[in-house]
């Protein structure tokens, strides 16, 4: 498995940084994965659905820890690559940075 694109929207509300999608192998996408601000800083949400009790269940996500970090690090890298260029053009961006591979 090879993510071959990722796109981010940043969107800042309480510890939510922003919103990604990733496209995987250029055949496969998965949307509603979340940027989050926690105690260890940055990670990633897999997407996820509140079910009838009232929890929320991930409706998509990796079956070990291995492809687990590596969307991580995917995601977080366009992240952070997002604040680079906001850093170099100060101006407030309303659009999605997209990282293709």
């Amino acid at each position: 498995m090879k993510i071959t694109d990722v796109k981010v929207n940043p969107y800042e509300k309480k510890a939510l940084r922003g919103f990604a999608s990733i496209t995987i192998d250029d055949e496969f996408v998965v949307t509603g994965l979340r940027i989050l601000s926690g105690k260890k800083g940055l990670f990633v949400s897999m997407p996820s659905q509140e079910g009838r009790d009232g929890e929320y269940y991930d409706t998509s996500f990796p079956l070990n820890k291995e492809t687990r970090d590596y969307i991580s690090n995917e995601v977080l890298a366009a992240y952070e690559a997002l604040d680079l260029e906001e850093e170099e053009d100060p101006a407030p961006r309303k659009r999605a940075a997209t990282r293709k591979r």
